[in-house]
């Protein structure tokens, strides 16, 4: 439900700016804020790694991860004031450099607040926070974005929802900090020496192709690939959910010898779920898929929806071999991984902007991501006897076809010009795809399953 309201108020923030310039400013900000944060995310991933360990003091461990992130936003505020000529050539503002450090500060706290929640054993709350954030956050964007505030409504209304539910989290995580002792902080460094370069990486990556269409082209491209982000960010919420606790239960499995086959299986057979149907049916709806809801402004959006869309189906099934990697404590392999992965896509991005416009950029975060879901694959396959093509995947994909099929069907019959046209798409195909799924014993026990945790 909150992810619902949260499209919702995505695409309300949308259609209310401007010009798709003032949207993809908000976002080229929000990419270099979340760049400059993840330095010390990677010291956070070794303190909820520590945090996730038998016997271990919980209360120091995050006591550590605050210490070095305090530090953290002192350090990098004259960074960020330093840039503040460079991002002025990129963006329709000016001075840039305090919405960013808005930005840095609130997101940094929130996000690295969420991660610690997230291995804890009440993972669950985690969603249910963010989802209540994200509505904070589009309530108070629009607010402004209509008071006339442009980037800047846009940026406080993010920073006042973040600042709003961290202590929230706080009392959800329910540990004290306590000041860390040197062992602690040995103890941490030793994951997160490598965690760091390779947490940098994997926000370098997800946010490399705004990075990179805000470089070589202009914010008003950024604003039209965000807004395919935004119809695309349902894919991976459920795996996303539970690919969060998959890494606390397989880093206990694990530090005590016991196997970690089953429970990976488990979210593995839900990793694209979401995914495979949202790619088929954006697919047949066609351009009005964004265009009813977000507006004909952001004219050229569809252009990348495939390869948005390809890009997320591929990680979210790469994410509980990810949560294996880590859980497994090998930070060195997911390391290498993601510089095989920045590597391919820098390059193959520079190359195919120079051949093919801003679309090769997304091509190439989409072949970069195959080639690391690959890398991810042979580890699972070496060191576990995880399944990673269960039939649960294949009856997805059957599925999805199916609902192609007749989502298809009804298309030719009553077109795609109104918004009730496409609510009807949607909700026949949902219908389909939902039928054809509860068929199967695995499929309906875990809907009947899931229905009765939330009565």
């Amino acid at each position: 439900m909150t992810t619902g309201l949260g499209f919702v108020g995505a695409i309300a923030v949308a259609r209310f700016v401007d010009a798709p310039e003032v949207y993809g400013s908000f976002f080229i900000l929000l990419a270099v804020a979340e760049a400059l944060m993840k330095p010390v995310g990677g010291w956070v991933a070794g303190c909820r790694k520590r945090i996730t360990e038998r016997d271990n003091a919980e209360e120091r461990f995050f006591g550590a991860a605050w210490v070095v992130v305090a530090g953290s936003f002192g350090i990098l505020t004259p960074v960020l004031w330093g840039l503040n000529d460079v991002l002025a050539r990129y963006v329709i503002i000016d001075s840039p450099w305090l919405p960013l450090w808005i930005l840095f500060v609130s997101n940094g706290v929130f996000t690295y607040s969420l991660n610690i929640l997230n291995v804890r054993g009440n993972f669950g709350v985690g969603p249910w926070i963010d989802g209540i954030q994200g509505l904070l956050k589009y309530g108070f964007q629009i607010a402004l974005v209509l008071a006339g505030f442009g980037v800047w409504g846009m940026a406080i209304g993010f920073a006042t929802a973040a600042l709003l539910v961290t202590p929230v989290i706080w009392w959800s995580i329910g540990i004290r900090p306590a000041l860390p002792d040197l062992e602690v902080m040995r103890s941490t460094w030793d994951f997160a020496r490598l965690a760091i370069p390779g947490t940098l990486l994997g926000t370098l990556l997800g946010r490399v192709d705004t990075l990179m269409l805000g470089f070589f082209t202009s914010s008003a491209v950024v604003g039209n690939y965000q807004v395919t982000n935004q119809i695309t960010m349902v894919m991976p919420m459920i795996v996303g959910v539970a690919s969060g606790g998959l890494l606390g239960r397989i880093s206990d499995l694990h530090s005590v010898g016991k196997r970690i086959d089953t429970v990976t299986e488990d979210v593995l057979n839900i990793s694209v779920v979401i995914a495979l149907p949202v790619l088929v049916g954006g697919l047949i709806i066609g351009p009005q898929i964004i265009w009813i809801p977000f507006g004909t402004k952001y004219e050229m959006a569809f252009v990348f929806f495939l390869w948005v869309a390809i890009y997320r189906t591929i990680s979210a099934y790469n994410s509980p071999m990810a949560s294996v990697v880590n859980g497994m404590d090998r930070p060195d392999y997911a390391l290498r991984a993601r510089v095989v992965k920045f590597t391919s896509n820098i390059v193959g991005g520079i190359i195919g902007f120079y051949v093919f416009g801003p679309i090769g950029i997304v091509v190439a975060s989409v072949l970069s991501q195959l080639l690391t879901t690959v890398l991810y694959a042979r580890f699972v396959q070496k060191h576990t006897a995880v399944n990673l093509f269960p039939w649960t995947i294949r009856l997805q994909a059957l599925a999805s076809l199916v609902m192609g099929i007749v989502v298809y069907g009804l298309k030719t019959q009553i077109g795609v010009a109104k918004w009730y046209h496409l609510v009807s798409l949607v909700g026949a195909g949902g219908i389909v795809y939902g039928a054809v799924l509860l068929f199967d014993e695995w499929h309906r026990e875990t809907f009947v399953g899931t229905v009765r945790e939330f009565i």
